[in-house]
């Protein structure tokens, strides 16, 4: 099993990597990391709306593009309040689906995603 993450002190080298699935972070590439010491790599902005999901429903959302690491996804529920709202996201085909519980009252979700550059 690989370690996907390795914040330290390696060999007096000071590293902070989050690597690909299935690859070693402390020895990984700047291409194989998301996040490397020696790159910077800032969320922006990509994506905003609103999407109303029924009771036991599924809205899927057109995110433009595919990605090779999970972007940061908000979920923000209309009343304010905790809400029963999942999301799941498809990284080749670059969607994201918002999935309620059976049990909750429809809901109008605000979606902000972002990604490293």
């Amino acid at each position: 099993m690989t370690e996907r993450v390795f914040i330290g002190n390696d060999a007096g080298v000071f590293k902070m990597r989050l690597s690909r699935p299935g690859v070693d972070a402390r020895n990984a590439a700047v291409e194989q990391c998301s996040i490397h010491e020696e790159k910077q790599r800032p969320l922006m902005y990509l994506q905003q709306g609103y999407a109303s999901v029924p009771p036991g429903g599924t809205v899927t959302v057109n995110l433009g593009r595919s990605f090779a690491f999970p972007p940061v996804v908000i979920l923000k529920h209309e009343s304010h309040q905790l809400m029963a709202i999942t999301a799941r996201l498809s990284l080749s085909a670059g969607t994201m689906q918002l999935i309620a519980r059976a049990n909750n009252v429809g809901s109008l979700v605000k979606y902000v995603v972002m990604a490293p550059q």
